[in-house]
């Protein structure tokens, strides 16, 4: 006897049968014995509706198209009958009318296949050594592959998903042992990322192994990033001289907090800086360490930095304005002041200066101020 087989028996066969692992081996080896005796074949229009319905590089359409022969297209003979048997209202009832207009395979669908796929689906659940919290269900995630699905709404609680996963872990570019809580707030203060390339991985509910390993599977090889726990935006500033703007905008947030508890401020993230600014806030001893460095090429901008650094080692007031509270965030004289420049006196007249040569160095006194 030949069986001429739907689209819904392969459909169905992958999706409660998948092949993945051994669970249902004997049944596909029985399958794939049938169709190379020829005892079940198919017809062209299933492929067509098949190759429509999976991805290309599905499993299920790797194996449908190494089997393409058992998809028969109809001779002279057969698509007479098959008109003939449609010219009948009844059958033309069981085509789907708007896949057709559409100009999309349409195979028929078999309901009876249906109601005993579910029936299967509800047998098979039983079989998982969690039941009645969990059940075996194929996903459409995996590609149909069998996966631990909860039945109860107690079942995460009581049998928590967890997964156990070994690989080569890196904060920024450098390796490390193992992910312990004190790595990761390292990764936050210094603004790191975390990764994990993962070469095995396990699933467990609670303390029981999963029977079923798919989703852990389909870990291996990937590479989970932790990005770290961002710091908030920057916010403006400007640059005085005895309350004179001299640099009148300068984005400043925090980068990195270093291993005493100091906080690196800087405006790295601002677009077409004048200058680059470090702060480094001490906050035990109310110190703060100020670094600037002229960066724009400009005669106006060079005149600017000069300026503040004659300022700076004359010991006039200096202060950081904050631009969105209309208030002085840091003010007073930079102590310990040493600043490096393309020429040997600030008052000469000739301002040409060399960036990379050039920079300010001194000290703040801080005292903490609500809302900063």
């Amino acid at each position: 006897m030949i069986y001429i087989l739907d689209t819904n028996v392969f459909r169905e066969f992958f999706f409660h049968l998948p092949k993945k692992g051994k669970y249902f081996e004997s049944v596909w080896n029985a399958f794939e014995q049938g169709i190379e005796k020829g005892t079940y074949i198919s017809v062209d229009e299933c492929y067509n509706e098949l190759e429509g319905q999976f991805s290309k590089d599905a499993v299920a359409l790797k194996w449908i198209s190494e089997r393409k022969k058992m998809f028969k297209n109809p001779d002279d003979a057969e698509s007479k009958i098959m008109c003939k048997i449609f010219e009948k209202p009844k059958f033309q009832e069981s085509i789907h009318s708007k896949n057709i207009l559409d100009n999309r395979p349409s195979a028929d669908a078999y309901e009876k296949l249906n109601t005993l796929s579910k029936q299967f689906q509800n047998q098979l659940g039983t079989q998982h050594p969690l039941y009645p919290y969990y059940q075996f269900t194929p996903s459409q995630e995996y590609e149909g592959n069998l996966v631990s699905s909860p039945l109860r709404d107690d079942a995460r609680k009581k049998y928590p998903p967890r997964f156990v996963l070994n690989g080569i872990a890196k904060i920024g570019d450098d390796k490390i042992n193992e992910l312990s809580p004190e790595i990761i707030e390292y990764a936050n203060r210094h603004q790191l990322s975390i990764s994990l390339e993962i070469h095995s991985a396990t699933k467990y509910l609670g303390e029981e192994k999963d029977p079923i390993q798919t989703e852990a599977e389909s870990l291996i090889g990937a590479t989970l990033i932790k990005e770290p726990r961002k710091f908030s935006e920057p916010r403006p500033y400007s640059i005085r001289i005895d309350n004179t703007p001299i640099f009148d905008y300068i984005e400043l947030g925090v980068s990195e907090i270093l291993e005493d508890k100091s906080v690196v401020v800087t405006n790295e993230k601002q677009q077409s800086p004048l200058i680059n600014i470090r702060l480094v806030f001490n906050v035990y001893t109310h110190n703060v360490s100020v670094s600037m460095t002229a960066v724009d090429h400009s005669n106006e901008t060079l005149l600017r930095y000069v300026t503040l650094m004659k300022a700076a080692s004359e010991g006039k007031n200096i202060s950081l304005y904050d631009l969105k509270n209309n208030t002085v965030f840091l003010s007073g004289p930079l102590r310990d002041c040493d600043y490096k420049s393309g020429f040997s006196n600030v008052d000469e007249n000739d301002y040409y200066l060399d960036s990379n040569k050039s920079q300010l160095i001194g000290h703040w006194t801080f005292r903490h101020r609500s809302g900063h």
